[in-house]
């Protein structure tokens, strides 16, 4: 694996990587549309990416504070518009249960990485993502949610965590304007295939009928396993 070569400690910047922290709320969004469902897709979209938004002014290198300003204006509206149309629509107890966590998630998750704080990142970032596994869980519970959809819903929150972590490591160790981008994917692929292969053996687990857990207890599970490892990993 290459290494990341840090800029000068002058021009340094000690702030979540850009890449990584753009893959870990695009991850852990679409968690939320997996037991959330298509009907949602809409201002999950609108929302996720007015965070994205507002995390290209951020995280740009930008000399005109006008321009950084306008961009997370218009940012903070779309965010403002997907959730509004949210928080407007006529839910039911269940669908609020999966939408309201995750949507929240995403944001807390996305607040972490702009930073809002600094020192306040991975404090941040695993509560977005506990959020974000929140609605995975009440989805599971509430009503049987397509299994799959939920295991693969699972390993997106803990891989969302991963890469929100990473970025958060690597942006302290050698600053957010090194090029990292390699190092970044390459993490990021090791535990999207490592969560591939842990929702495959869980599925294969449920057919053989090797266990008596319910399906909210395999997710559990799975969602602990993968956590677990990802620490190790650490």
């Amino acid at each position: 694996m290459s290494q990341a070569e840090p800029p000068s400690s002058s021009a340094m910047v000690h702030r979540p990587t850009t890449l990584a922290s753009a893959v870990a709320v695009l991850i852990a969004a679409g968690s939320v549309l997996l037991v959330a469902g298509t009907a949602h897709a809409l201002p999950i979209a609108v929302t996720v990416f007015g965070l994205l938004v507002v995390g290209f002014a951020t995280h740009g290198n930008w000399n005109d504070r006008v321009a950084t300003a306008l961009i997370s204006v218009c940012g903070l509206g779309l965010v403002v518009a997907g959730l509004a149309f949210v928080f407007t629509t006529d839910l039911d107890s269940i669908a609020a249960a999966e939408l309201y966590p995750g949507l929240a998630g995403v944001a807390v998750l996305a607040v972490a990485l702009l930073p809002l704080r600094r020192g306040w990142e991975t404090a941040l970032a695993t509560a977005g993502a506990g959020l974000v596994f929140i609605a995975v869980l009440n989805s599971g519970v509430a009503y049987d949610s397509g299994r799959l959809a939920l295991l693969l819903a699972t390993a997106g929150v803990v891989a969302s965590w991963d890469a929100a972590r990473h970025a958060i490591t690597l942006g302290d160790q050698v600053g957010q304007q090194a090029a990292t981008s390699s190092v970044e994917l390459t993490h990021i692929g090791a535990t999207v295939l490592t969560g591939a292969v842990f929702v495959a053996l869980t599925e294969l687990i449920w057919r053989l009928g090797v266990t008596g857990l319910p399906l909210e207890g395999l997710v559990v599970f799975l969602g602990a396993a993968l956590a677990f490892l990802v620490v190790l990993y650490k």
